[in-house]
């Protein structure tokens, strides 16, 4: 990815960009941690040994740069304490997802020894392939530059900010005497409420996949919770809504806060305690939401066919632009398929 000269137009809207950008998690392995690894790595390497050739800021972030294609691309990870290491040979072949890969790699920490072995049989002449692991296009391309022809795994990131956005903005937006800036403000207050009470319970992001038939059950249970909490707890709109579930029902059985499970719902069921809610929250309409604004958000529309109009030889590679193009285009369908859902 880090080959490229930075097309991130393209891109724009994706979670891959979002990662590379701004989401920078200490778990999460590079290329996303660049802009961290670099103040806490790079120049003060460069600080410490000054005879180096890199004598300007641009020749630290260049060499920091290419080290952390080289690393990010090529490199394995080893070993119940998942240390990353450099495996010559083996980083020459090329992938296929888990179920078409050809071999794997054991690592054996007690003999220091790595074993390459066959996973099926292997014709005299057949290339062999290696799996990176169930990854869609998005995540190959952000993390090695390049995508897999009907990639089975494709998905797109949903982030935890973005889930609440959408809540808070459902319950403000049914909120009456508001001008627009006090919308807001509100919904910013929901926001960093629903942060706090939802920390020790939720998860940063989440991969929604896109050969899903219906939502996962943690975007269902962390949609209903959000709703549950402000139900029961804030002053503003205690018992004032209800969350109208529509027999929407999860991938895989989870519980909202109540013990409720959500994978077999009821037809209508109501989260606040309210014999009379003032207005109903649909859960469907709170998924078409966040989908409708994840699509809305990418620079490349959904229905974009014409190569022609985005590539020139003054412009950008043709490839590259395939590639952007792949990328978006797997986050996009796991979004429609929901949004349709």
């Amino acid at each position: 990815m880090y080959a490229w000269v930075f097309q991130f137009k393209l891109l724009q809207g994706s979670s891959l960009l979002k990662k590379m950008e701004d989401h920078e998690d200490p778990e999460i392995e590079l290329p996303s941690m660049t802009k961290e690894h670099y103040n806490s790595l790079a120049k003060p390497f460069f600080e410490k040994w000054p005879q180096a050739e890199c004598k300007t800021k641009e020749d630290i972030r260049d060499a920091h740069t290419h080290a952390t294609s080289l690393v990010s691309a090529y490199s394995f990870i080893l070993g119940d304490d998942e240390i990353p290491a450099m495996v010559p040979f083996w980083d020459m072949l090329n992938h296929q997802s888990p179920e078409n890969a050809s071999v794997r790699l054991s690592h054996s920490e007690e003999s220091g020894t790595l074993s390459m072995i066959a996973v099926r049989d292997i014709a005299k002449g057949d290339e062999i392939f290696n799996t990176y692991g169930p990854l869609g296009n998005s995540e190959l391309l952000r993390r090695y530059g390049f995508v897999e022809e009907n990639n089975p795994h494709n998905s797109v990131t949903i982030f935890v900010d973005d889930v609440l956005e959408v809540v808070a903005e459902e319950i403000v937006e049914g909120a009456s005497g508001q001008s627009s800036t006090e919308k807001e403000q509100e919904k910013a207050r929901l926001i960093d409420v629903l942060l706090e009470l939802l920390t020790a319970e939720t998860c940063e992001s989440w991969e929604l996949q896109a050969s899903s038939e219906r939502p996962p059950c943690w975007l269902v249970d962390t949609i209903v919770t959000s709703l549950e909490k402000i139900a029961e707890t804030d002053d503003k709109y205690k018992g004032r809504f209800a969350v109208i579930v529509d027999g929407v029902a999860g991938e895989g059985c989870c519980k909202s806060s109540d013990g409720h499970c959500i994978e077999k719902p009821s037809k209508k069921r109501r989260v606040s305690k309210a014999d009379h809610p003032q207005r109903e929250i649909s859960l469907k309409q709170v998924f078409r939401r966040l989908c409708k604004k994840r699509i809305d958000a990418y620079f490349l529309p959904c229905d974009f066919h014409d190569v022609e109009d985005y590539a020139s030889p003054t412009t950008l590679a043709r490839h590259h632009l395939h590639l952007a193009i792949a990328a978006v285009r797997s986050e996009q369908d796991a979004l429609k398929r929901l949004l349709d859902y």
